[in-house]
């Protein structure tokens, strides 16, 4: 996902860092796990907030959502 217009323009690669998803139950067995997974369902985790981004070693890190807000705009 780092092969953007943004990325030749500027020279600094751009990676995307994806949401964690957590079960919010969870059960020993895996077919009752299953059915725990539908009736108390899943938190998302999002390590970096929407349209921060961080830049390190020379890279630019950001998430799914920021980083298709990047794509639209360098059109």
């Amino acid at each position: 996902m780092n092969n953007g217009i943004f990325a030749k323009y500027t020279g600094i690669p751009i990676i995307v860092v994806p949401d964690s998803k957590k079960q919010n139950r969870t059960h020993r067995k895996k077919r009752i796990n299953k059915k725990w997974a539908k009736r108390y369902g899943y938190t998302t985790y999002n390590f970096i907030e929407d349209e921060k981004v961080i830049t390190m070693n020379g890279s630019m890190y950001v998430n799914p959502r920021t980083y298709y807000k990047l794509k639209s705009i360098e059109l």
